[in-house]
């Protein structure tokens, strides 16, 4: 009996993608799959079986332990000769002491993007094969706290307060008052952030910026000014657009310079 989605080549010890397969079971498409191969006789009969798994076993409450597949005695697997993403399912690895990688290229010249989805979970829940799994239940599995309760070294405990249902509170992108300190920030990002505020221009913020702010201080030691007889006006950048203005009143004792009040 053929496999459905691999090519078995005893030769050199290969599950070989056949063409367009993409994706693959590692339960279902390789382990059970290969075992109906072997089963039923032929080449393969002469090798061992090169799967080797782990798990399953009863622990108590209807759970069990989940699958671990290790591909052994020196087999691989091969992906169809064509450029494309292959997506495994399941929790497969190279048995210990094997050399080399799990997946090995084509033969010809193609790129193959690899995506492993392996389960973090350790338990299996057993639905009798008709319930499906609660949500709590595959909770309890992953150590999460019900709703009503969040459990000491849960997940959710270690979820930083700002964050609810696992996005930040109110708005997409914004952050709860006080989220943020100065310790959150490593040195070297207060330093770029310094460095951004020393080294931009002036004029990217001189059009909106209050009279009274560091751009307004840059202005009047960089920028243009004018001294007359009632004030002392500042310009932008441009040289020609009033940025502010100060009062000038006129001190019979410090002429001819006289006082300049707040910016205008």
């Amino acid at each position: 009996m053929s496999m459905v989605k691999f090519t078995v080549d005893t030769t050199n010890k290969l599950l070989v993608a056949k063409a367009g397969i993409t994706a693959f079971d590692v339960k279902i498409d390789l382990y059970s799959d290969a075992k109906e191969h072997w089963l039923a006789g032929g080449a393969a009969m002469g090798f061992l079986f090169p799967i080797r798994v782990i798990g399953g076993d009863p622990v108590g409450g209807g759970k069990f332990a989940g699958d671990l597949y290790f591909l052994k005695d020196g087999w691989k697997i091969r992906p169809d000769e064509a450029d494309h993403t292959l997506t495994i399912t399941g929790n497969l690895f190279l048995d210990e002491g094997e050399v080399g990688n799990l997946i090995i290229p084509t033969v010809g010249d193609f790129t193959v993007v690899t995506i492993a989805e392996r389960s973090n979970l350790v338990l299996a829940v057993n639905t009798g094969g008709t319930v499906a799994p609660s949500q709590q239940d595959i909770r309890d599995a992953m150590t999460l706290a019900t709703a009503a309760a969040i459990a000491p070294g849960s997940i959710d405990a270690r979820l930083p307060s700002v964050l609810t249902g696992g996005r930040m509170e109110s708005n997409i992108g914004s952050f709860t008052a006080g989220a943020l300190t100065v310790a959150a920030f490593a040195q070297s990002a207060l330093n770029a952030i310094a460095d951004a505020v020393l080294t931009r221009n002036v004029s990217a913020v001189e059009a909106t910026a209050a009279k009274t702010t560091v751009a307004g201080v840059v202005l009047k030691l960089m920028s243009r000014t004018k001294l007359t007889p009632a004030e002392l006006e500042i310009y932008r950048t441009n040289g020609t657009t009033l940025f502010s203005v100060q009062a000038r009143t006129v001190n019979l004792t410090l002429q001819p310079t006289g006082e300049l009040g707040v910016s205008s």
